[in-house]
């Protein structure tokens, strides 16, 4: 399957639809201003390619463990994270046109949470990024 930003300047490729998947909300401020619901599955494999690199933003935060993949146009499209050599990403489904999924409808805070744990949490819930 695949889908990309409104723009098609990040274009995103996964085997098996996601849709069925729970999405979630991260409660900080830089989430919670991008109204971002996440998807990811920890089984499925997922690419992307960034067509125009000078309309992509990186941003990064706090521990500085993730990148938050902004395209300029059209928002934050999905986050990675690198973790003993491989990368993890969560995507933004309402950025990518991601229609069926349901909706956690608690926003979670993990500001309390040690960079060790954060990196577990990502690593066994987060989609693996293939080359």
């Amino acid at each position: 399957m695949k889908k990309s930003c409104t723009c098609e300047n990040i274009a995103i490729e996964f085997v098996n639809d996601i849709s069925f998947q729970t999405a979630r909300k991260c409660s900080c401020d830089y989430c919670s201003r991008n109204n971002v619901e996440y998807v990811s599955n920890p089984k499925e494999p997922v690419s992307f390619e960034v067509i125009d690199k000078a309309k992509r933003k990186i941003v990064t935060h706090g521990y500085r463990s993730a990148e938050f993949h902004e395209c300029v146009n059209c928002g934050l499209v999905l986050v990675t994270s690198t973790i003993e050599g491989s990368t993890y990403c969560v995507l933004n489904a309402k950025v990518l046109g991601i229609k069926g999924y349901t909706l956690d409808q608690e926003a979670r805070d993990f500001s309390a949470e040690s960079i060790d744990a954060r990196q577990a949490r990502r690593k066994s819930n987060w989609s693996p990024v293939q080359d």
